[in-house]
């Protein structure tokens, strides 16, 4: 039967498959007609990990005449660079933005194709950025993590980034083919995950320097489920394992922080130590502050333009990008009826951020709904007091401008659990709180003892984007020499 096969046959299989063994698709090979064989290195039985060399394959094979023309490069052209931001908040395209500023300083000529999905795409966009056009091809990493809130106020990030491998699969392809229709002079990847992963199984499909960033190193477990610990446990021998194998797929990886940043333990049983790992894998920039502080000195101006007397207590609500905050704004507005009679006269503003509908919510006395805010920074700038989430993004901002703020991490969310506190205990910043364990009561409780308190903060470096963007430039010029 296989001798008589007469329709194109393409057998794939990995390398180091110890379930269905190699020699099993050679066989297949030698025995169908004008079939085509491709062994996936670096890859055992199921392959997820290198599924974008499975996916190339598929199509070169179902499209064997449809190859994409790669533009030629003039020697003296512009230096070409394609960003991908993770779209989960904004924190960090506006990070990304800053350094992208910065190497304009010393790069005037350089060009940048943004691959991103809204918010992002518009926050850049507002900006007069390039957004290149097969950004509309990518999958929403939003909408799927939030399909992992496990409860009222809870997000299992970890387990999310476990169930990812399609998603993420798709959005390395349509890099691949941004990538493959322009010859650009680097990547860089604001934990783009998909191109971490990807390219570091996938060496042979790199085509050009590549920069990855992140602030925080490997999953940690905050489940008791073994199935989940599992996961995160898998989830570090990969990210450990893939840069061993292929070191060179990242050309530079930053840690956006300091060493100090990083919890001082292993990533799990027989790993290596984070902290350690990271020092000899990743360099750090320190904290990249999208803002200048001093810009943010005169409360009174801002205040004033923002319509807020210097004599009122504001109190602002922020919950980040996704709508996993909604809980903590409505446990907030129960408190409303408490903190009007232990602060009369207290103002409240709710960034209800890009995902939230402000108008989902009913009327309440000097509570004012914001709907999706750019630059919340004004705000922040001038509270007398937060209330937010656990993101990283905002606290630091926060901390940066020295405003007094209570935070609460998101349950089953390992970075908001334990990456965000460790940093905030350096900065000697913020007021942590259960959010299952507050009441509404304690919460206004907390609010009336902490609004309008004095802080002494660790200051935030300012220089952070500046070293960040040296860094990058220096794979360009080592790329050069």
């Amino acid at each position: 039967y296989l001798d008589n096969m007469d329709i194109p046959v393409l057998i794939i299989a990995a390398k180091d498959d110890q379930a269905v063994f190699p020699s099993a698709s050679e066989y297949l090979d030698q025995k169908i007609p004008d079939s085509k064989l491709f062994l996936i290195p670096d890859s055992g039985h199921g392959f997820s990990r290198t599924w974008p060399q499975v996916s190339r394959h598929i199509l070169d094979f179902l499209t064997p005449d449809n190859k994409v023309l790669v533009s030629e490069k003039d020697e003296k052209s512009a230096p070409r660079f394609l960003w991908i931001s993770s779209p989960i908040g904004l924190g960090h395209v506006k990070r990304d933005l800053s350094i992208a500023n910065e190497m304009r300083k010393q790069m005037p000529e350089m060009i940048i194709d943004w691959l991103a999905i809204d918010p992002v795409k518009s926050f850049l966009e507002s900006f007069g950025e390039q957004i290149h056009p097969l950004s509309d091809a990518l999958w929403d990493e939003c909408i799927h993590v939030e399909s992992y809130c496990e409860g009222s106020y809870s997000l299992n990030v970890a387990e999310a980034y476990w169930e990812m491998d399609k998603l993420l699969n798709n959005n390395f392809m349509v890099f691949y083919d941004a990538v493959r229709e322009n010859q650009y002079d680097l990547v860089v990847g604001d934990e783009s995950w998909e191109l971490a992963e990807y390219l570091h199984y996938n060496p042979s499909l790199k085509t050009t320097s590549f920069v990855f960033m992140t602030d925080f190193i490997g999953l940690s477990s905050v489940s008791d489920d073994e199935i989940k610990q599992a996961h995160v446990y898998n989830v570090n021998g990969t990210w450990v394992e893939m840069r061993e194998k292929h070191p060179d797929a990242s050309d530079l990886s930053i840690f956006i922080g300091e060493p100090e940043d990083i919890p001082d333990r292993p990533f799990g049983e027989k790993l290596p130590n984070r902290r350690e790992w990271a020092k000899e894998h990743f360099e750090f920039s320190g904290y990249v502050l999208p803002f200048d502080p001093a810009d943010y000195s005169n409360r009174q101006l801002i205040r004033k333009n923002l319509g807020v007397p210097m004599e009122a207590k504001l109190l602002l609500l922020a919950v980040g990008g996704t709508s996993v905050g909604r809980s903590l704004i409505e446990k907030s507005l129960q408190a409303q009826k408490y903190l009007d009679e232990k602060i009369p006269g207290i103002r409240t503003v709710v960034l209800c951020g890009p995902r939230i509908d402000p108008k989902s919510f009913g009327r309440y006395e000097n509570v004012e709904f914001k709907p999706f805010v750019l630059d919340p920074i004004q705000y922040f700038a001038v509270c007398d007091l937060a209330v937010i989430q656990g993101g990283l993004s905002t606290a630091m901002e926060l901390t940066a401008l020295g405003r007094p703020f209570i935070y609460f991490p998101l349950k089953d969310h390992f970075e908001q659990q334990e990456f965000v506190p460790l940093r905030l205990q350096r900065y000697r910043a913020g007021v942590r709180m259960d959010f299952d364990a507050t009441s509404p009561e304690d919460l206004a409780l907390s609010i009336s003892e902490n609004i309008a308190k004095s802080v002494n903060y660790h200051p935030v470096n300012t220089d952070g984007a500046k070293k960040a963007a040296s860094m990058i430039l220096g794979v360009i010029d080592k790329g050069e020499s």
